[in-house]
């Protein structure tokens, strides 16, 4: 009927307005943290690129799926990435990417390969 295709729309345009945020967030996080990179690891633009991630990733999956999986993943790599980003705000924003990249090898290095399997 018309009020059901009605409410759909109304739907699928909240759901296209949600992904438009969560790429707003994503392509701001890369840019905050590509300059802070490219300046010299400048700190002021790599902590906003830290928090950008930050919340994105709370915004794209919630904060209980987020939480979650910090949780569930091995606290190897959610200690190093979350000490990388405490070392970045505290003001050493090259030993705290090196911990953010190694942090995020470990949260991450299972998809890639399970990525590569499947290509």
């Amino acid at each position: 009927t018309l009020r059901q295709r009605q409410r759909e729309r109304g739907r699928n345009h909240e759901y296209g307005r949600y992904n438009k945020d969560r790429r707003g967030h994503h392509w701001l996080w890369r840019l905050f943290t590509f300059l802070g990179v490219m300046l010299f690891f400048d700190r002021g633009l790599m902590a906003f690129g830290n928090i950008l991630f930050l919340g994105g990733l709370f915004f794209s999956i919630g904060s209980q799926n987020a939480f979650a999986f910090f949780k569930t993943e091995p606290l190897k790599g959610s200690g190093l990435f979350f000490l990388g980003v405490f070392l970045v705000l505290a003001g050493w924003p090259f030993l705290g990417f090196v911990a953010e990249a190694v942090g995020a090898f470990y949260l991450f290095g299972r998809f890639v390969s399970q990525l590569i399997s499947n290509l």
